[in-house]
């Protein structure tokens, strides 16, 4: 069933959309309650350096239409990545809204998905880095003419309301776990749980690397982050659980939370609960994203 097919979702969703990147991380915003966009779907950008397509029923019609994740140059500050969709005609029939560009995804490309067990409708996920080994990950719905993120429940419009963060190299997990008929998303990071020691050369390295920066702030956090890996990563921790409920996340807390985990830890006995985390090793890993994303 599409997503938008029930009127209530459609008035709902009217109040997430798609705006700017800032320093690398996408933030979302409303104004007016409406949409704010400028489309013209009769020209294609001189600014385009590459266009990668992917296909999937995305409007859940039981047709395929066509994504195409429009990659700009680097070297044009006035340029952004946004995306169009057209339909099995070739005729375009949405984009992302205007001035809501996106990083580079990795690989240049996206993945299709499925978040719903009934229906034919595909979501388009992207993932980003967001540091040495950290990757933040989004999924695109379409809406009307438009292109926008499916977000989490009661968002607040800030940068990780849309955007879902791990550690780990094989990504966030998508399975439709308690058999629902929607899928959940687990986010899952390493624990870091103390320093370890650097060494002169280490710290010798950390001061060159940043010394462009000039601000002593750069340097401390990379030499915090340094002492941090060195004590090793920990435990895997499930750092968040999201269940999909047609149009957004919902986050699990509590007795959602804990049956999840239960599932979940059957096969991977290591895990943790991110409530058997330090203090210390939680405002880690918050600190860690927030300096390699600049994103407050």
């Amino acid at each position: 069933m599409p997503i938008f097919q029930n009127k209530n979702n459609k008035l709902g969703f009217l109040f997430i959309v798609l705006l700017i990147t800032i320093l690398g991380g996408v933030y979302f915003a409303f104004k007016n309650g409406r949409f704010e966009k400028e489309t013209d779907f009769e020209s294609e950008t001189s600014r385009d350096l590459s266009k990668q397509e992917i296909s999937l029923d995305f409007n859940g019609d039981g047709k395929d239409e066509t994504v195409f994740i429009h990659l700009v140059s680097e070297e044009d500050p006035g340029a952004s990545n946004y995306l169009t969709v057209s339909d099995s005609a070739g005729k375009e029939i949405a984009r992302s809204p205007e001035g809501a560009p996106f990083l580079v995804p990795v690989g240049r490309t996206g993945e299709v998905v499925k978040l719903e067990t009934e229906g034919s409708q595909e979501w388009l996920k992207l993932d980003f880095i967001a540091g040495p080994h950290q990757f933040e990950t989004m999924f695109f719905q379409p809406f009307e003419d438009l292109i926008v993120p499916a977000c989490r429940k009661g968002a607040e419009k800030l940068p990780d309301d849309c955007l879902f963060y791990t550690t780990m190299e094989e990504g966030i997990q998508i399975e439709d776990l308690d058999k629902d008929g929607y899928a959940e998303v687990v986010e899952y990071v390493d624990e870091y749980p103390g320093e370890g020691e650097l060494t002169s050369e280490e710290e010798s390295a950390i001061k060159k690397g940043f010394e462009g920066q000039d601000v002593s702030e750069f340097t401390e956090g990379a030499r915090r982050i340094a002492l941090r890996e060195k004590g090793g990563r920990g435990r895997t921790v499930v750092w968040g659980i999201y269940n999909f409920d047609g149009y957004t996340f919902v986050p699990q807390v509590g007795d959602s939370y804990n049956e999840i985990f239960s599932l979940l830890s059957k096969s991977q006995p290591n895990l943790i609960k991110k409530s058997e985390m330090s203090k210390d090793s939680i405002e880690y890993i918050e600190f860690a994203r927030k300096f390699w994303t600049k994103r407050e």
